[in-house]
């Protein structure tokens, strides 16, 4: 099964688990794949009960396609995509379709729980550890806080100091590995022209007459340390 109507999932998945269960009467065999993670959960659960019936998920890893056998637990694509990208952080063994795989599982739930934008889901304590940092090395470097996690609209400004007459917007990056690039390349264009409107928008509220910087820091975390990257004028606003 491939291109499902989401409106039609959950009867398509019902109907064809009568179908499978005619079929195992007259002893006929069916092998049915899908790439959809809403119709596999739903027609999962619905046959699991069918004596000697195998349910499987099948990955492909490095060309090599893995068959995994399902307990008799109730099967949640959700809770599949959490243990496969907590087992890739305790192996050390992070690939960049964990990335998606994690993006995959929050549009989902947010979605579910009526959130906006799935970023919403990440709670402070997520998100702000490699920015506590940020503040604190931007305090010994003499700068004075004005600002943490400014929102205007859909965009966020991690950090906004003064030093001097000097206005600095600081975009925060943390990552435990520089394996698929360092931090600070995963800002992207999209999020640099957010930035820009952020920080026009808070110049003019607050009626600040100072020129403005848009710095990144960019913060490498392992288990023994912070090493960080103060990116001074990361990117100019044209």
């Amino acid at each position: 099964m491939s291109s499902l109507d989401d409106n039609n999932i959950i009867e398509v998945a019902v109907s064809l688990k009568e179908l499978v269960k005619n079929a195992k009467s007259l002893n006929i065999k069916v092998i049915i794949t899908t790439h959809h993670p809403l119709f596999y959960n739903v027609l999962y659960n619905e046959i699991k009960n069918i004596n000697n019936l195998e349910c499987c998920f099948i990955k492909n890893e490095r060309n090599r396609y893995i068959k995994e056998k399902q307990n008799d637990a109730i099967f949640g694509y959700h809770h599949f995509i959490k243990y496969e990208i907590k087992k890739a952080i305790s192996e050390n063994k992070i690939e960049r379709y964990h990335f998606t795989l994690f993006r995959n599982l929050l549009e989902k739930t947010s979605t579910y729980l009526g959130y906006r934008y799935w970023g919403d889901l990440i709670t402070e304590e997520d998100l702000k550890e490699g920015e506590r940092e940020a503040v604190d090395f931007l305090t010994k470097e003499g700068h004075t806080i004005l600002e943490c996690n400014f929102r205007y609209g859909h965009a966020e400004i991690d950090i906004i100091s003064q030093k001097g007459n000097i206005l600095h917007i600081v975009e925060v990056k943390t990552r435990s590995s520089t394996a698929y690039g360092e931090p600070e390349s995963f800002v992207d264009q999209r999020k640099i022209d957010l930035l820009v409107k952020s920080a026009n928008y808070y110049v003019r509220r607050k009626d600040l007459d100072v020129e403005v910087q848009f710095d990144i820091i960019s913060i490498v975390k392992n288990s023994v340390e912070y090493n960080i990257n103060y990116i001074e004028d990361a990117f100019y606003p044209f």
